[in-house]
């Protein structure tokens, strides 16, 4: 069982499971390319590549999408991400899965967490991140109601019914 390896064994089983995933390795080696500061993937695409090799499914199975983010206080304006997005997306073109690119320092603060909002201040961001007016897109992968368990016969079972409404 690989929980019980050393923790540099388990390092090694992760990276030789990821790498089973060609479309994430060249995911990853064009993100790299792109020079986005404080980029990352994010681990869905991740999780579920393990979950394959677990299940002893195709290592992309399942994986719609790639979700890349990166943190830029420097610009939070729309259309700043939307020019590192157009420009990464000929990187991306012949991928067969969508990479989403988003700059996190963008994301409001409950989803960053206050210390990063401050970071992004003291850098002297162009606009107020926190506002609620700011703008804000949430990752298609974050639906309320999609089953995160790719076996449908081991499900909870079926959504409860609506309660009484208040009016």
């Amino acid at each position: 069982m690989i929980s019980q390896l050393p923790v540099d064994e388990q390092l090694d089983a992760f990276q030789e499971v990821l790498s089973r995933n060609e479309v994430l390795a060249k995911v990853l080696s064009r993100s790299a390319s792109l020079g986005l500061p404080g980029w990352y993937l994010t681990a869905g695409c991740l999780l579920q590549t393990v979950w394959n090799a677990v299940t002893s499914r195709a290592p992309g199975h399942g994986i719609k999408d790639y979700d890349l983010f990166y943190f830029d206080a420097a610009d939070l304006s729309w259309e700043a991400e939307d020019a590192v997005i157009r420009s990464a997306k000929h990187a991306f073109a012949d991928i067969p899965a969508e990479v989403e690119i988003r700059n996190e320092a963008r994301v409001r603060p409950t989803r960053n967490g206050d210390a990063r909002q401050r970071r992004a201040a003291d850098r002297g961001a162009s606009e107020d991140a926190t506002s609620p007016d700011a703008p804000h897109r949430k990752s298609s992968r974050c639906r309320r109601g999609e089953p995160r368990n790719p076996n449908p016969s081991r499900a909870a079972g079926p959504p409860a019914a609506p309660g009484p409404q208040s009016s």
